[in-house]
Order: C-alpha cells, then structure tokens, then sequence
C-alpha cells in the first residue's frame, strides 16, 4: 500500500498545526513547512514521530522568492504528494492611511505569490492543491486591506487556475469564518467578530478538517470554494464566479 503524503504550508502553528494533526491521525506523513516558528514546527516533528508517522521540516520566509524557489526544491525529492494545502497567511493591520509599499508587498508575496509559484513548481507533484482562504474579506477587514487583497487575488488564482491545472491536478478553496483566536487578538474582539458572522459561531478545526476531506474525496471538484460562513451553505464554481 502506497504511503499517504501531504505537503502544507505554515502549519507550525494554529489552524495549520491543528491540521497536520487530523492528516497525521489519517495515516498521512507529512512534510511541513514554516517562516520563523522552529521550536513549534520540531515540537510537531517530535510528537509524529512518536506516533510512527513520518514529518519532515522545511523552512522558508515566503516574502522572498528565493526562498521560496528554495522551498520547491526541498519539497520535489519528498513527493509525490496526495495533497498540497497552502495554509500559510501574513495578517498584519494596516489601512489606507497607513500601508507601506513593503507591508502591501510582504503581503501579496505570502497570501497570493508564494502559493503561486508553489503552484507552478509542485503542480507535478501532486494531483490536489488546497487554499485556505477568508470568508469575510469582502466585509469585515477594513483594518486589513494588503491581507484583504492578498486574500482576493488567491481566491481569484483558486478559481481562474482550475481549468489550467485540469485535468491532471485539481485545486479547491476552503474560505474560512471564525476559527481560532488570534494571538492578538482579545477574547472580547473575537467574540465580536463571532457575532457579526452569519453563522453566529466559530468553525471547529473539525468542520474545517471535514470540508477539506469533502474536497478531497470528490475527485471531479475542481475550482471549488467552499465557505465556512454563509447563511445558506453553497459552493463557487468557475462557471458561478463568470461574469
């Protein structure tokens, strides 16, 4: 029986983490990459392997191109891959009146451009790619416009790349609610940031594990976005997102 593998991006910490858990529970070895967060990431390492899974660690700061044309050339020789996810985001507040051409361009590199050279370098090594995305950059981000745009354009990738990628590898979205807290963040404000989702409460990384598995189980899905938050529960195709 052919080992199981996933390739995720950013998983040190958070949902990223959480997730690397649920594949690893699922039989997955994994290869994981991280920026800055190495205690975390070998802290992961240790606990998989004491598990018997396989989990093999590659560093890279996504804002730099070089390294993330280094980061491709570490993960190759570790696939093929049953799953890529780029889970990786950079969430820092800015405003109109406040972005720099440096945090607009940190931005765009780790949420839009590092998944698409990732994309374009790791597409034969692997026939399913997963973006995590936000279901609320349309309405609620406005102290966080290079995350809102960074997060717009890879929604847009997600979609517009399907039919490019077809039919040997399929890529899908999951765009998240209200998750987990940030580390930022107060009680209070994620509360609020609760209240003001159309679910009226946070996903569990259970739901998100779960949608993902949907994803992956369903091998004609492709250019899907599955939202985490809406009213009436629904995916985006490429035929729904023309104009």
């Amino acid at each position: 029986m052919t080992q199981k593998r996933v390739f995720i991006t950013g998983a040190a910490q958070r949902i990223g983490a959480a997730l690397v858990h649920c594949l690893a529970r699922d039989g997955y070895d994994v290869v994981l990459h991280y920026g800055t967060s190495q205690a975390q990431a070998q802290a992961i390492q240790t606990t998989l392997q004491t598990q018997g899974r396989m989990c093999t660690l590659i560093q890279g700061d996504l804002t730099k191109p070089e390294a993330i044309q280094a980061v491709i050339q570490a993960a190759i020789p570790l696939g093929p891959f049953d799953l890529m996810i780029h889970n990786a985001s950079l969430f820092v507040p800015d405003t109109l009146a406040t972005v720099t051409w440096q945090g607009l361009t940190d931005h765009l590199a780790v949420n839009a451009l590092a998944p698409l050279m990732l994309i374009q370098g790791l597409a034969d090594q692997t026939d399913h790619m997963v973006t995590l995305l936000d279901a609320h950059v349309h309405w609620h981000h406005q102290d966080f416009l290079s995350y809102t745009l960074g997060k717009h354009l890879l929604e847009r990738l997600t979609v517009d790349l399907a039919p490019v990628l077809s039919p040997k590898t399929r890529i899908n979205g999951i765009a998240l609610g209200p998750t987990m807290k940030g580390v930022r963040e107060s009680e209070a404000h994620f509360h609020t940031i609760i209240q003001k989702s159309h679910q009226k409460q946070a996903s569990s990384v259970d739901a998100v594990y779960a949608a993902l598995m949907d994803l992956h189980a369903r091998s004609s899905a492709s250019g899907e976005i599955i939202n985490m938050d809406r009213e009436a529960p629904r995916t985006m195709t490429p035929q729904a997102m023309a104009p």
